[in-house]
């Protein structure tokens, strides 16, 4: 019966190689950290678009969910905080070109 209930709910946790957000693709590498003093750590770079979580490989395994847990946290809120950023941009260009009447200029005017 346990088996059976492992096979259903997939009891094994193994733990994701990658994990898809909306827009990024993150890789999840296992690796030794212990040089760094850190459990995990979220490297984002928008510039080279990649995306990666790395976790110390030594740690027991539900301490390496927790981690993997608490590093997409990171992502997620670093990621909602670009996209806000690039909204609150767009607001305020939209708003600027308000401002200088842009909105009702004739487009030969414009150009």
């Amino acid at each position: 019966m346990v088996a059976q209930m492992k096979e259903n709910y997939n009891f094994n946790f193994q733990l994701p190689r990658s994990v898809v957000l909306p827009g990024v693709r993150i890789t999840v590498k296992y690796t030794d950290l212990s040089d760094t003093g850190e459990d995990g750590i979220w490297v984002y770079s928008h510039a080279e678009g990649t995306a990666t979580i790395l976790i110390d490989a030594s740690l027991p395994l539900p301490v390496q969910r927790y981690v993997l847990l608490h590093e997409l946290g990171h992502a997620m809120l670093e990621l909602v905080d670009i996209g806000l950023e690039h909204a609150a941009d767009q607001v305020q260009t939209k708003s600027m070109a308000i401002l200088a009447g842009r909105r009702k200029i004739p487009k030969e005017i414009r150009s």
